[in-house]
Formats: C-alpha cells, sequence, structure tokens
C-alpha cells in the first residue's frame, strides 16, 4: 500500500508546530493537524508548519528557511464526496513548487477501497509536477473503488486549482 493513502497516525513527535497568527487564526483541525505533521516529517524530516491561511501552511526547517508548503482541504466545500462523505486531501510540495507526496486526510471512506486506490498508485500520478501542470493531468479513476478515486481525484485537483489562482 502506498505510504500517501495511508491514514495519519499521532504521535511521531518530530516536528515543532508553529502556529502564525497574522489575519486571525488558520490552525487546522487537531486530527488534520496531526495528520499534516505526519505526513510533512515523512517529506521534509524534522521542521515545524507555520498555518499561514486555511488550507495552507508553510513547512520551515530549523533554522526557519522555508522548505516547503502543504494544500491541504479547509472547508467541506474544497472536498468531493466520496461513498461515505468528503474525502479530504493535502499535496505537499517544496519550495520550488514541485509536488512530492499526495495524501488524503481522515475520512469515512472503506478502507479496503483506499487500499485499492493506493495500490493503484494514484497519489503518484501527481507526484514531480508543478501546481498548473498537475491541475491539468487526466487521472483515471480506480476500478473497484470508483467513487473512493474520484473524490480523491477531485479534491487534488480543488487544491491544486485554488493555489493556482492566489
Amino acid at each position: 500500500m502506498s505510504y500517501g493513502f495511508r491514514r495519519a497516525v499521532a504521535g511521531i513527535g518530530l516536528l515543532l508546530l508553529t502556529v502564525f497568527c497574522g489575519c486571525g487564526r488558520a490552525e487546522a483541525d487537531p486530527e488534520v493537524d496531526r495528520a499534516l505533521r505526519t505526513e510533512a516529517a515523512h517529506c521534509f524530516g524534522e521542521v515545524a508548519l507555520a498555518y499561514r491561511s486555511p488550507g495552507r501552511a508553510e513547512v520551515r526547517d530549523a533554522s526557519g528557511a522555508a522548505v516547503g508548503f502543504i494544500l491541504y482541504s479547509a472547508s467541506t466545500e474544497e472536498m468531493a464526496q466520496g461513498f461515505r462523505g468528503p474525502v479530504p486531501a493535502a499535496v505537499f510540495c517544496d519550495a520550488d513548487g514541485k509536488i512530492l507526496h499526495v495524501t488524503l486526510l481522515p475520512n469515512r471512506e472503506d478502507t479496503s477501497y483506499l487500499a485499492k486506490v493506493a495500490a493503484n498508485g494514484l497519489a503518484e500520478e501527481w507526484c514531480g509536477f508543478d501546481a498548473a501542470r498537475a491541475a491539468e493531468l487526466p487521472v483515471d479513476t480506480v476500478t473497484g473503488a470508483t467513487y473512493s478515486s474520484r473524490a480523491a481525484i477531485e479534491s487534488v485537483r480543488t487544491l491544486l486549482l485554488r493555489h493556482n489562482r492566489n
């Protein structure tokens, strides 16, 4: 199973969470925050997350230098509907905007369908591309997990399109 679509687990402890409050708090939901920190540690190592706006977190190394950013589903409007409800996603990019990792955030989809999605390498479809190109990629749904994979694809595209507009 691809790491990108496994459910994130809490307790990794490698990360310091730094929340910057510019125009108001932009923190992620606690369950989403745990998932983002776990995945960020996998992608970047020991880093800090700075939530700058809902749906975006900057990733900084120990010296405070920006090493990347995370786009994540911050509202149900940005989450496509799977078979059992909204399917939030997160896209991890390096400082140049190249996609390093894509994952689904905690959701209510059946784990057997998510396993099919992972086994088919859906998360890797976007890796290596910048957000503008990745949003245009033709990505096929996974047979036997159509609702879940369609929701994952739509949620990721929504994040990429939001990023491209800003």
